[in-house]
């Protein structure tokens, strides 16, 4: 991989009246964004295309990044899992603002059995870097998020 990954950026409003900003992979967007709405009654809008790009990816192409218009700090945080009964490992993968890195590491460390951390078959890995969000809007034919 070279270092990027296409995102989708977006407000997420809860049930509660709560909202927070969300980077969902673009491959994954549209189930993602289904089951917000239907299984926990979420709002999904401000839905914006960008490109995430890891610390050294970002640095490389400053001088053309220095032009890009809106950029924010993401960190892409990779929970690696090895399942010893089955001889396996599952991996997460979500990307956050960087100020909620330690928050969503926490959340999502919190769902691995007491056990497994103990037996050192967890990794979890803070990748820095940044999101070139894209200005001026996405038409949702682009992303696929039409019903056409």
């Amino acid at each position: 991989m070279d270092g990027t990954q296409k995102l989708i950026r977006c407000t997420a409003l809860n049930t509660q009246g709560e909202q927070s900003i969300r980077f969902v992979e673009l491959a994954s967007f549209k189930l993602w964004k289904y089951m917000m709405q239907h299984n926990h009654g979420m709002q999904i809008n401000n839905i914006t295309l960008c490109l995430w790009m890891n610390k050294t990816a970002y640095q490389d192409r400053a001088a053309v990044n220095a032009h890009c218009g809106v950029i924010e700090a993401v960190d892409q945080i990779v929970v690696s899992i090895y399942d010893q009964q089955n001889r396996f490992s599952e991996t997460v993968v979500r990307f956050t603002p960087h100020p909620e890195t330690e928050q969503v590491t926490s959340v999502l460390t919190s769902h691995v059995a007491e056990q497994i951390k103990q037996s050192d078959s967890v990794e979890v890995e803070v990748k820095p870097g940044y999101c070139v969000i894209k200005t001026g809007g996405v038409h949702s034919i682009h992303l696929g998020l039409s019903r056409q």
